[in-house]
C-alpha cells in the first residue's frame, strides 16, 4: 500500500487488512480522525513515518513482530491515552507522539535512545521514569510536557540537551552534580523553578537556556564560565544573581 493512500479519510473507523501484506508506505493513515481500530497482518515489520498520526486511537498495542518505529508515526494523536512500548524496539523515534496530549506511557528498561521532540507536548504526563539504560536523549524530546512535575536524568547522559524542557511550565529540577553542558533554551519557560543550583561540573551554557523563567529568583554561576550567552536570563523578572 502505497505513500498517503489512506491519508486524511476523516470517516474511517476500522480496518482489517490482509495477512499477505508486507509493506506501507509513509503516512497512508495519516489524519484519519476517527480510525480507533486496526488489525495489522502478522507479516508487518516496520509502522513507518507517519503512519497513524493524528489518528483517533485512545490505546495502542504493538504487536511481537513488529520491530521497528519510525518518525512521528503516532504523533498528533490527541486522544491517545494508553500505549504499551515494546521493551525490544530500543528507539523511541524523533516526533514519534509529538503533541499526543492525552498519553501517559512508562518507558521500559532497554530503551537507549529518545528522539528529538519525541513526547513534546504530551501534556497529560506528569513524571517520567528513564531508565539506566537510555544512552542519548535528543533536542526538545520533552518540549511543552506543560504538567511534567518530575523526571530523573540518568547518570550516564552528562548533557541536557537544546529545548529538553521548554515550556514545561510545571517542572521541579534539581542539576544533577555530573552534568557538564546546558543546551540552548534547555529550560526556557520553566515558569515553576524559582532557584538552579548549578554544579561546577558545568562547562558550557548555550543562548536562553533560563529564558522566560519568570520566577526564578537564585541562580549561581559557575566561575568556570566565563561568558554569560546570549538571551541568558531574558525575561526573568524576578532573578536576583552577582556575577
Amino acid at each position: 500500500i502505497d505513500t498517503d493512500t489512506f491519508r486524511d479519510c476523516k470517516m474511517l473507523t476500522d480496518v482489517r487488512l490482509s495477512d499477505k501484506l508486507e509493506d506501507f508506505g509513509s503516512g497512508i493513515f495519516q489524519g484519519c480522525s476517527s480510525l480507533t481500530s486496526i488489525e495489522l497482518p502478522p507479516t508487518l515489520q516496520t509502522i513507518c513515518v507517519n503512519m497513524f498520526a493524528g489518528c483517533g486511537f485512545t490505546t495502542f498495542t504493538i504487536p511481537e513482530t513488529i520491530t521497528n518505529i519510525e518518525h512521528g508515526a503516532f504523533q498528533s494523536c490527541e486522544n491517545l491515552e494508553t500505549f504499551n512500548w515494546p521493551d525490544w524496539i530500543t528507539r523511541i523515534p524523533s516526533h514519534c507522539f509529538n503533541g499526543c496530549s492525552n498519553l501517559q506511557l512508562e518507558i521500559p528498561e532497554g530503551v537507549t535512545i529518545i528522539g528529538e521532540y519525541a513526547f513534546s507536548g504530551c501534556k497529560s504526563i506528569t513524571s517520567f521514569s528513564l531508565p539506566k539504560t537510555i544512552t542519548n536523549i535528543e533536542q526538545g524530546a520533552f518540549r511543552a510536557c506543560k504538567n511534567l512535575e518530575t523526571i530523573n536524568w540518568p547518570a550516564n547522559l552528562t548533557i541536557i540537551p537544546s529545548e529538553c524542557f521548554y515550556e514545561c511550565t510545571n517542572l521541579k529540577f534539581e542539576i544533577p552534580e555530573y552534568i557538564t553542558e546546558i543546551g540552548s533554551y534547555a529550560f526556557a519557560g520553566c515558569t515553576s523553578i524559582t532557584s538552579f543550583s548549578l554544579p561546577k561540573t558545568i562547562t558550557n551554557i548555550y543562548a536562553g537556556a533560563f529564558q522566560a523563567c519568570e520566577n526564578l529568583e537564585t541562580i549561581n554561576w559557575p566561575a568556570s564560565i566565563t561568558q554569560i550567552p546570549n538571551s541568558c536570563f531574558n525575561r526573568c523578572s524576578k532573578l536576583q544573581i552577582e556575577i
